[in-house]
């Protein structure tokens, strides 16, 4: 988003940058992303439990996704037709979008942590909420009694699960027994009350029901038992909060927690495996091509024009920027210079056909310095760093 408001200022003062600066495809990545954003948010519905809260957002969040859209719909049109209107109200009604829908999700994520709290977590959370929604009149019980069964069929295929674990060591495999023992307990609440609710049986309806929730409450424990022996709880290196194990931040002040010395999650990558700049990894790409003979050195030599278009224009909207840091705006401009003429090396290696080791050694160089004004800007951007 903030490429994209930034290429938008560009274009509009100097509209000649806009195939240059390839605006479209600033456009196509914001589609995508919201078109993910959008289909992840009605997946989640069919799972997330219809609280107070959730229903007074829902038509909120309908609301900015149909600004999100509209806003899409005006930088597509500008894209055909070049009406500076369009750009501008695109990329006014997008942002607006996207502040509001990050604000709504952070009262979600508020509210999914204090269910947690109430109701726990995993499956015996999920059957808390409901039997506990049904015990006070909120969900009828034909209703309930299809949670059940879908609860039911997701009891065995867990139970099958567990019964093909591999237990790490002595721990983990006595917490899975106990896991196995609560989900039996489970499976037998959930067919009893299943029935009672189907058969409108109300005078021992509400008795299996209070079992099952006994039942739920012993498999939310077993489950806690064993996520803490595979993922033993850490200490937040900010705020010093204990937090399980298996989250990745802090869920007091979102710092990035470590992992656990057991843990199975995947450990954090190494620069070697950092993400790297989109535009270096496509230089690559049409190095290979050209190398194999598949593209032409003209059309190599007018993306190298392109790229460092926009090095030229970044470096002079940062110039122009008095707001940023002065350590990380120096990074950013020497990083940015490296790239410009280590582009210029390059195109000239390739128009006269010259040895690139050398250049493509500048490049990487180019590339490293990126990358640490980038380590730079996150650094300058964490909280109490």
């Amino acid at each position: 988003m903030d490429a994209l408001l930034r290429t938008a200022q560009s274009i509009l003062k100097e509209p000649e940058l806009k195939e240059s600066l390839e605006f479209h495809r600033h456009v196509e990545e914001l589609q995508a992303f919201r078109r993910s954003l959008e289909k992840q948010f009605r997946e989640s519905l069919r799972f997330y439990p219809r609280t107070e809260l959730f229903q007074q957002l829902e038509s909120q969040l309908d609301q900015e996704f149909e600004r999100f859209r509209g806003g899409g719909r005006r930088l597509e049109s500008y894209l055909a037709s070049s009406q500076p209107e369009d750009l501008t109200l695109g990329c006014e009604r997008v942002h607006q979008a996207i502040l509001e829908l990050n604000t709504l999700s952070g009262k979600l994520r508020a509210q999914e942590e204090a269910w947690r709290q109430e109701y726990g977590t995993g499956l015996g959370g999920e059957l808390k909420f409901f039997v506990t929604q049904t015990i006070q009149g909120r969900i009828p019980y034909q209703q309930c009694a299809q949670i059940l069964d879908r609860s039911l069929e997701a009891s065995r295929q867990m139970e099958q699960a567990i019964g093909k674990a591999r237990p790490e060591n002595d721990q983990v495999s006595e917490m899975l027994d106990v896991c196995t023992v609560a989900l039996a307990s489970l499976i037998r609440a959930l067919q009893r009350a299943s029935q009672s609710l189907r058969m409108q049986h109300s005078w021992e309806i509400e008795e299996r029901l209070s079992d099952l929730l006994e039942a739920a409450e012993s498999l939310t424990t077993a489950h806690t038992q064993l996520m803490a022996a595979l993922y033993p709880p850490v200490s937040c290196p900010r705020c010093g909060a204990e937090q399980p194990g298996d989250r990745p931040v802090c869920a007091s002040c979102s710092a990035r927690l470590p992992l656990p010395a057991n843990s199975q999650l995947p450990p954090p990558p190494t620069p070697e495996a950092r993400a790297r700049f989109q535009a270096f990894a496509e230089l690559d790409g049409k190095l290979d091509q050209w190398s194999n003979g598949k593209l032409e050195a003209a059309a190599l030599v007018s993306w190298i024009d392109q790229f460092r278009q926009r090095l030229l224009q970044g470096k002079r909207q940062m110039q122009a920027d008095n707001q940023l840091d002065k350590r990380l705006k120096e990074a950013i401009l020497e990083a940015t210079e490296a790239s410009e003429a280590a582009m210029a090396s390059l195109k000239r290696a390739v128009t006269e056909n010259l040895e690139l080791d050398e250049v493509l050694e500048q490049v990487r160089a180019a590339e490293e310095k990126m990358d640490q004004a980038r380590q730079l800007d996150l650094d300058h951007s964490t909280p109490n760093s």
